[in-house]
């Protein structure tokens, strides 16, 4: 009884199992084209948010009253609207800056789905006195290698 029982339990171990599976959304075609798109808008929206931030602040009116020593600009009293300006420009240059990673990364995802296909393929699989083949999902990736 335990050589039967451990036979078994060495066969459960040993023996691999074939079943279809469903297909992982995550791994598709589909998926990656529209996260590239998705990034793709973001960055096309940090940019332009970023281009009128920054022209806002180069519109903004800047007046110095008395501007005789180079820290005035540190003294409110005498140069208005200073803040302001720097500020959106700032934020206008920082937010046309964090555009350029989401491009980046929108141009990488693109390549993985052009690379990326979901399809199936025959395998050879075992039957009582021989093999037969028989069709399996599969995720297919294609990496070049060398120069375009």
């Amino acid at each position: 009884m335990k050589t039967i029982i451990l036979s078994v339990t060495v066969l459960l171990f040993v023996v691999r199992s074939f079943s279809q599976t469903t297909t992982n959304s995550l791994l598709s075609k589909d998926y990656y084209l529209q996260k590239s798109r998705n990034q793709k808008t973001a960055a096309w929206l940090l940019l332009g948010g970023g281009a009128a931030l920054f022209a806002a602040g180069l519109a903004v009116h800047t007046s110095v009253d008395q501007f005789d020593n180079i820290y005035d600009v540190f003294n409110e009293s005498k140069y208005h609207g200073f803040g302001a300006r720097a500020a959106l420009m700032t934020s206008g240059a920082v937010a046309m800056g964090g555009s350029i990673p989401l491009f980046t990364a929108s141009s990488r995802n693109k390549n993985l789905a052009m690379h990326l296909a979901i399809g199936s393929e025959q395998t050879m699989l075992p039957l009582k006195n021989g093999w037969a083949y028989s069709i399996q999902p599969a995720v297919k990736l294609s990496l070049p290698l060398g120069i375009k």
